[in-house]
C-alpha cells in the first residue's frame, strides 16, 4: 500500500511571494504520488527537476499543474514511475524542456504528446516494454540530438522512417535488446546527416 504524499511550497512563511533562488531539485527516490498544484509556484527559476523512482500518477491533476507551471525548466526526469502515458497538458507550457528521461516506465508506444517538446535534445526511453517502433514516432523533435532505446526486453522490430525527421540527431544508442532482430532499411531514411553513432 502507497503512502500518499504531497509537497508544500518551497518558500519559508517569512518570504512569502519572493521567488526561489532554487536551480535543481532531486526528490528520487521516495514514495511521492502526487504534488500539490501549488508547490512549485515560487520555483520561476528552476531548471533542473528529478522524480525519479517515485510513485506519481499522471492522471492527478494536481500533479500535472504543478509540473507545467516551471517556466524556466530546462531537464525533467520521470524515470522509474511506472508511467503507462502521459497526459496531453503535461508539456503544452514546457516548451524549454530540453533533456527529458522516461527509462524504466511501462510505456508500449512512444508517446504522442512528445510532440509538444519542439525543443528537446535529449530523450531516454530505455527499459520500456515496447514492442515495436513504429514510423514517425519522434515526429516533431526536430530539435533532438540525442536519443537511447537500450534495456529493451520487449523490442522486437524497428519500422521503416521510425527516426524520420530527426534532422539535428548526432548520438542515437540502441543496445542491449535482446529481441530485436529486424531493424527496416529505411528506418533511418531522411536527414540524419548528424548521426555519428548508435
Amino acid at each position: 500500500m502507497s503512502i500518499r504524499i504531497t509537497l508544500r511550497l518551497f518558500f519559508s512563511r517569512d518570504n512569502e511571494g519572493t521567488p526561489s533562488p532554487l536551480l535543481g531539485i532531486n526528490l528520487s527516490n521516495n514514495d511521492l504520488t502526487s504534488i500539490g498544484r501549488s508547490a512549485f509556484d515560487y520555483l520561476v527559476h528552476l531548471e533542473d527537476l528529478d522524480l525519479s523512482h517515485n510513485l506519481l500518477k499522471l492522471d492527478d491533476h494536481s500533479t500535472v499543474t504543478a509540473l507545467s507551471s516551471l517556466p524556466s525548466l530546462k531537464s525533467l526526469s520521470l524515470a522509474g514511475n511506472e508511467l503507462r502515458e502521459l497526459p496531453k497538458e503535461l508539456f503544452t507550457d514546457l516548451t524549454g524542456l530540453t533533456k527529458l528521461s522516461l527509462e524504466n516506465n511501462n510505456f508500449h508506444t512512444v508517446p504522442n504528446v512528445l510532440a509538444h517538446l519542439t525543443a528537446l535534445e535529449e530523450l531516454n526511453i530505455n527499459h520500456n516494454p515496447i514492442v515495436i517502433l513504429e514510423p514517425l514516432s519522434f515526429r516533431m523533435l526536430e530539435s533532438m540530438t540525442a536519443l537511447s532505446i537500450s534495456h529493451m526486453s520487449r523490442l522486437e522490430r524497428v519500422k521503416e522512417e521510425a527516426f524520420e525527421r530527426l534532422e539535428n540527431l548526432q548520438i542515437l544508442k540502441m543496445t542491449d535488446n535482446p529481441n530485436l532482430d529486424h531493424i527496416d532499411p529505411d528506418a533511418f531514411i531522411g536527414k540524419l546527416s548528424a548521426l555519428s553513432a548508435f
